[in-house]
């Protein structure tokens, strides 16, 4: 088994930015995880994982009401320039072990999914669409939402192109 590509590990460490204890612990399963398989599908691709060794568990933090926390699943956004332009969503699932078990990468706007599935996708961002990338150092930055914004106006669909 071979570990998860660059680019995975780039989209990990974007979905777990942050700095809630169960996402540092989660950040630090990354190094561990080796990838089991990758499903790929016409409007996304899945990579199971499976870890090289005991890790840090978490328990993902509930509301009074019981279900997960607002911020569970970690998850980041990107513009998604092929095979066509437009957004496409990475989540990063954990196991009832606490565990990462998946990566699953899909499009937001049609049933497309470029070839290379890591080729083509730039601004990643949150869900309120702020840039977030990561620096030299490792280290997130969070930029402004404007420049991520006019990037999702750019790249809509209007629902009558979706018929």
């Amino acid at each position: 088994m071979i570990g998860p590509s660059d680019f995975e590990l780039k989209v990990m460490r974007l979905a777990l930015r942050g700095e809630e204890s169960w996402r540092q612990t989660l950040r630090m399963q990354l190094p561990h995880l080796l990838v089991a398989r990758r499903d790929v599908y016409a409007c996304g691709v899945t990579t199971h994982f499976t870890s090289s060794g005991v890790v840090d568990t978490v328990v993902i933090p509930r509301g009074e009401d019981g279900l997960p926390v607002r911020s569970y699943p970690p998850t980041v956004n990107a513009i998604r320039e092929l095979p066509t332009p437009g957004l496409a969503s990475f989540v990063l699932w954990i196991g009832r072990d606490g565990v990462i078990v998946e990566l699953e990468a899909f499009s937001l706007v049609d049933d497309t999914w470029p070839e290379q599935s890591e080729m083509g996708f730039h601004s990643f961002q949150d869900d309120e669409g702020c840039l977030v990338e990561e620096a030299q150092d490792g280290v997130l930055v969070r930029g402004s939402s404007s420049g991520a914004a006019a990037a999702m106006r750019r790249h809509s669909v209007d629902r009558e192109d979706l018929r």
